[in-house]
């Protein structure tokens, strides 16, 4: 019999196929039990990117690998950003474009990650709102994105079943 932690990696993996969502069903507002599963509005943004904004504002990771002798080791451009630098990253964009922003890792994104707006726990309970349409331009702009792109809702890499609490085995 196939474990639990097997069958949580089966459900993530067929997550990864189901396209974004173009606009939020109600029933993915946490209204009533069971709760949603977390899904994440933004944008898509690569790891290049985000390295590009912490290159763009001399960021120096204390996230370093050292080799036996103490020295540093340089990060290949092929290594994934370490949390901490997206988060960063996060902070950079939302000081340039003047709105509150988040890289969250999501498992539906053409990309590994996405710049959050928010999600459709804390967008139910008005903790954060949608960026206006002038925000919205500037950061299609800033992630050299079509003009005529929307934002879109992912399903988060965490708590992305259906639950009676938010505390899952999972």
């Amino acid at each position: 019999m196939p474990s639990y932690s097997f069958f949580c990696f089966q459900v993530a993996e067929e997550l990864k196929q189901v396209p974004p969502l173009p606009s939020m069903p109600p029933c993915l507002f946490p209204t009533r039990l069971p709760l949603p599963p977390y899904i994440h509005c933004g944008l898509p943004i690569t790891d290049a990117q985000i390295k590009q904004v912490l290159r763009d504002n001399h960021y120096r990771s204390p996230m370093r690998l050292f080799d036996e002798h103490g020295n540093i080791v340089p990060a290949s451009p092929d290594e994934p950003v370490p949390a901490m630098d997206a988060t960063a990253a996060a902070q950079y964009i939302s000081e340039r474009v003047g709105y509150p922003v988040d890289v969250r890792y999501v498992l539906n994104a053409p990309t590994d990650a996405i710049l959050s707006f928010g999600d459709n726990y804390a967008l139910y309970r008005k903790a954060k709102v949608l960026p206006t349409n002038e925000k919205l331009q500037e950061l299609l702009k800033f992630l050299e994105l079509p003009e005529i792109e929307k934002p879109k809702w992912y399903i988060a890499c965490l708590d992305y079943d259906w639950s009676f609490s938010r505390f899952g085995y999972c």
